[in-house]
């Protein structure tokens, strides 16, 4: 998956794996992926999501992504 945000900053190529499932991406499966950055990212311009088409039932299509933008918070050591 690539981001792009209203400035042009790309960010990817972000693996999609969901940290609370074995597999992600499987047909019918709704998949949570946190994407980090050390970059600021404005207003959302676009999102691309790719696969190579291999494996079974590898025509599948992506109906619905859902975004939401959560700040981090500073790290207590």
């Amino acid at each position: 998956m690539f981001v792009t945000d209203s400035n042009g900053v790309l960010i990817g190529p972000v693996d999609l794996k969901d940290a609370q499932k074995s597999k992600t991406m499987e047909r019918g499966s709704v998949d949570i992926v946190m994407i980090q950055s050390t970059v600021e990212i404005t207003d959302l311009h676009k999102v691309q999501v790719k696969h190579n088409g291999s494996g079974a039932f590898s025509n599948w299509g992506l109906k619905t992504i859902e975004l939401k933008k959560v700040k981090k918070l500073p790290t207590k050591v």
